[in-house]
């Protein structure tokens, strides 16, 4: 029964996180109503898929976000939110527990505190000095009340094959982590037979902001100030860190230190540790495949998929491409690799210039734009739609960007494309659909591929002539 109700408050909590995704208002709302309850930094992750559902978030914070989602979405009055009734607490606490919960006035909530700090760090500088390091051991309770302030925080775009979850129409990207091997390891550790290894922490380096940190080296001390643009993420060590930080909340006087290390890495440096660490805890094939920092590509595709707009203009291809069984659920339009193989194949010089690629990006946004809107309501169904139309079918890209490499550079491109899509025939019962074979889903080899764009670049060198662009 127990475990029952858990799995449903677990559900009601990814719920809400589908319902704040770009609804600013409601997060505002939850983290006002819970901020004398629960660290809202540790409110604001939880809502943003930071923290794990299954494990870490404790009763007492499930029934203040639940709680405290039924009052935002009934105040907010939207009829396309989802049905207000499903997170009235009242229908999944019970009575004695919510009592409890109400009464209960928790300790040292600090939510100006947004300094990180560890005792007994030794500093190694490399000798070509690319980064320092810092090494120390640290108290269990340390890590655990960073987790609980929300001063550690999981960042998926460079951890282990994210869990996905279609809820309330939409995909949700969760932290991947065991609750059994969790439990496992608090097991381990309170027994006294846990075997200490290293977790490693990334101070953040981003392109937007400057990260503050300062390093006492008579006392040892390393002090972080955490921004939203420069947090400290676990890099590699997700389960340790929580199973601690469960261990603390279960018994706040146990004692326990864990070797840390601290770097201050980008991105693409925080992702080849995480692929050095996959070789040890296999990470899911379709997942490493992305993880891949040297392929400016792959990188690429990744800022596309994760702008949510583009000079205040939606982009339609916003979390739509993703790994190959998002494509095959059809939450996803198109694979990381194969676009990216896409975009490498026609621009991979175009992606070596900064100022040229910045370009580019606003290009290849608008021109899916378009794309998509021309067959919105192909997109919009396009798991159904394929079975009479290719138009949404992930082959079907590698045509798509054929098109954009044909018409990059063009005056009235918009124009031109437009009149292209509306030509070709998308029918799955077309002839040229299955001699190419994207009348069907297959992955193709490198002849198939080109044929593909042999096609479409003759299709559009048609209208280009016409327009007397060539």
């Amino acid at each position: 029964m127990k475990e029952n109700l858990m799995k449903r408050r677990v559900g009601l909590i990814e719920k809400g996180i589908a319902l704040c995704t770009n609804k600013e208002d409601i997060i505002d709302r939850v983290i006002r109503k819970t901020k004398d309850r629960i660290n809202s930094r540790r409110t604001t992750q939880i809502l943003m898929s930071k923290v794990p559902t299954e494990t870490i978030i404790d009763d007492y914070e499930q029934y203040w976000i639940i709680k405290s989602l039924y009052e935002s979405v009934n105040e907010l009055k939207d009829k396309n939110l989802t049905p207000t009734n499903i997170f009235n607490p009242e229908n999944i606490f019970e009575k004695v527990a919510i009592i409890e919960y109400e009464s209960r006035i928790p300790k040292n909530i600090n939510n100006n505190n947004n300094i990180l700090v560890f005792e007994g760090m030794r500093r190694k500088i490399p000798h070509d000095r690319t980064c320092t390091t810092y090494y120390g051991y640290v108290p269990y309770k340390t890590i655990a009340n960073a987790i609980f302030d929300g001063l550690l925080t999981y960042n998926i775009n460079t951890q282990r094959d994210p869990k996905v979850k279609l809820v309330l129409g939409k995909e949700v990207k969760l932290p991947n982590v065991n609750p059994e091997s969790v439990e496992s390891i608090i097991k381990s550790i309170e027994s006294g037979n846990f075997e200490d290894n290293m977790i490693t922490l990334n101070i953040f380096k981003s392109d937007y902001a400057e990260e503050k940190f300062d390093y006492n080296e008579d006392k040892e001390r390393l002090a972080i100030e955490i921004t939203d643009l420069t947090p400290v993420h676990i890099v590699d060590g997700g389960h340790r860190c929580y199973s601690i930080a469960e261990v603390i909340r279960r018994n706040p006087d146990f004692e326990g230190y864990i070797l840390v290390k601290v770097v201050n890495y980008g991105i693409e440096r925080a992702i080849n540790v995480v692929k050095q660490e996959g070789t040890v805890n296999q990470i899911d094939k379709d997942y490493y495949n992305t993880l891949d920092s040297d392929n400016r590509a792959m990188l690429f595709t990744k800022e596309i998929n994760a702008k949510q707009q583009q000079n205040n203009q939606i982009n339609n291809l916003f979390n739509k491409i993703g790994l190959d069984k998002q494509v095959k659920i059809g939450t996803a339009y198109v694979s990381q690799t194969l676009f990216s193989e896409e975009i490498n194949h026609y621009f991979s010089d175009v992606l070596e210039s900064t100022i040229e690629q910045r370009k580019f990006m606003k290009y290849i946004i608008e021109f899916f734009n378009y794309v998509i809107d021309f067959n919105k309501e192909l997109f919009e169904n396009n798991k159904k739609s394929q079975k009479d139309f290719i138009t949404t079918r992930e082959n079907t890209f590698i045509g798509y960007i054929t098109i954009a490499k044909e018409l990059y550079g063009v005056d009235d491109w918009q124009d031109i494309l437009l009149d292209i899509l509306d030509k070709i025939d998308f029918n799955i019962k077309n002839e040229q659909w299955q001699e190419l074979r994207l009348d069907i889903n297959l992955t193709l080899n490198p002849r198939q591929k080109n044929r593909i764009r042999e096609y479409f670049k003759e299709v559009t060198q048609e209208y280009t002539m016409k327009e007397g662009v060539m």
